[in-house]
């Protein structure tokens, strides 16, 4: 008998620890959401729309302008290529290797580093209750879509060195190969607080570094290449 009472003792306990801890991951969720603003996000929304159509129409509608008549459609059909690559990309890669912490292992001194680590590889771990540590006030994935319009929008410039001067397939390789190797590491080095850059003092509020200087070099690359 006093088996019995102590194993019903024992589950009494087990379930009321149980209740414990669903009320405290209960209160954890809404503690987080009370943090979130609405306010930011709805704002942020707003310019993750305005953003993109900087590049969607707009850059497919200036560089289609620059170009001969027949190859109207091919650049407006190679930008919304490049939209679509680097929104399959940052959702798989970039967005982790640009904006997740530096992978301690890697990279020893973190002065050195230029990419984040595998945590949210595939957007692992991601949802609408997490947030980022740059964008506390804002769900994760308002902040990784805000981030990707980025992404897009400066390997989308990077099209007028050769519009019209390119084969399709090789403007889909060369763009997928500088959004890993060039946009990544530049995102991560000037934004993420690990990053060497960023821990160096430098402020880059507008993608003065980030957009303009990586697109507008690699811009000028392209340039001196076909010319020489």
């Amino acid at each position: 008998m006093d088996q019995i009472a102590r194993v019903d003792e024992l589950e009494r306990l087990i379930q009321d620890l149980s209740s414990k801890l669903a009320y405290l991951s209960d209160s954890t969720r809404v503690l987080q959401a009370v943090t979130l603003s609405s306010g930011d996000t709805a704002w942020m929304l707003t310019s993750t729309a305005l953003v993109l159509f900087m590049t969607m129409p707009g850059l497919a509608l200036y560089y289609s302008g620059m170009i001969r008549e027949k190859n109207v459609l091919a650049c407006a059909m190679q930008i919304f290529t490049i939209a679509c690559i680097i929104t399959f990309l940052w959702l798989a890669f970039g967005y982790s290797l640009a904006f997740c912490p530096t992978n301690t292992v890697a990279f020893h001194d973190t002065r050195n580093a230029v990419y984040g680590n595998s945590e949210r590889l595939w957007l692992k771990g991601l949802g609408l209750d997490t947030t980022h540590q740059l964008a506390p006030t804002i769900p994760e994935a308002v902040f990784c879509a805000y981030q990707l319009t980025f992404a897009i929008i400066t390997a989308a410039l990077i099209y007028g060195s050769f519009a019209d001067r390119m084969k399709y397939t090789s403007m889909i390789i060369f763009i997928s190969f500088w959004h890993l190797i060039v946009y990544c590491p530049v995102a991560h080095s000037n934004w993420h607080p690990d990053g060497w850059l960023y821990q160096l003092g430098v402020l880059d509020y507008a993608g003065g570094n980030v957009v303009h200087i990586s697109s507008g070099q690699s811009n000028a690359h392209y340039f001196i290449f076909v010319t020489i």
